[in-house]
């Protein structure tokens, strides 16, 4: 390179360093922000608190196996039990410390509370315990199951399985016919009212295009009535949302092309009758 110009060049790069501000670093925190400082909370706040089991009896009101009690015995040595309380034997030990005990039928209660009175720390029944119902419907358990028991489904179904009086407006497309429908009509209430709005006639089928295709036709009313309809417990299809395991609730489809609130609305009053 010519030495001229190796200077310029060097000329020019200093100038421009030097010409372009250079910010500092930023000073370190001071040692003052680094101190621990007191929170007034101990250790002990943090530890975890023993459990503790409760003494008395348990609930004798809910269905038990007779002549059988689950005795938690304290201070009671369990050799003592059979000879301070007449009509006691015991039929084994189960985890936890309590004792599987045996006691005249009849007697489950009163036995409980002298075996309280000797020093037993805690007696409960031997509470039963039944499997909820689940239905045999296929499509229940892979596709249903997991959302029904999000809201505890299954559990009211032991309470309530829907009633064959209850009418439900389904404000949807209408409906066609499917095997996993009741067969009797009940599915369309009240029979002979004008509840299909959109074609102002008694005749719930849904005429939409999607359901009269040829190939692969699908009613959304049909859907949507299936889950409050369907029949349960036939091995087909889907489960209705109530179990339908003790009657079959009615629904009335709506406006089979669809239609404004005015519509809807008009719909849900004549269903309701």
């Amino acid at each position: 390179m010519n030495p001229i110009l190796f200077l310029g060049v060097l000329s020019a790069t200093a100038f421009l360093l030097t010409a372009c501000p250079q910010t500092p670093l930023p000073p370190p925190p001071p040692s003052s922000t680094c101190t621990p400082t007191a929170t007034g909370l101990s250790a002990q706040a943090f530890q975890v608190q023993s459990l503790t089991v409760t003494q008395g009896l348990g609930d004798f009101s809910a269905p038990y196996v007779p002549g059988e009690l689950l005795v938690l015995p304290g201070s009671l040595l369990p050799q003592a039990l059979s000879s301070q309380v007449e009509g006691v034997r015991i039929k084994g030990s189960l985890p936890g410390g309590f004792l599987h005990v045996q006691v005249p039928v009849g007697q489950e209660r009163a036995k409980a509370q002298e075996l309280s009175r000797r020093g037993a720390q805690f007696i409960q029944p031997n509470y039963l315990y039944r499997p909820l119902l689940e239905p045999n419907d296929p499509k229940y358990r892979p596709y249903q199951k997991p959302y029904f028991d999000l809201v505890g489904l299954a559990d009211a179904w032991q309470s309530y399985t829907g009633s064959a009086q209850v009418v439900v407006a389904v404000a949807d497309t209408g409906y066609q016919s499917h095997e996993d429908m009741p067969q009797n009509g009940s599915w369309y209430l009240p029979a002979g009212q004008t509840l299909d709005i959109a074609n102002n006639d008694s005749d719930p089928w849904d005429d939409t295009p999607a359901a009269t295709m040829q190939r692969d036709p699908f009613s959304h009313g049909l859907a949507v009535g299936s889950v409050l309809g369907a029949v349960t417990n036939n091995g087909k299809g889907i489960t209705q949302e109530t179990g339908g395991l003790g009657g079959i609730g009615g629904y009335a489809g709506l406006g089979n092309g669809g239609g404004g609130c005015a519509w809807l609305g008009f719909g849900v009053r004549e269903a309701l009758g």
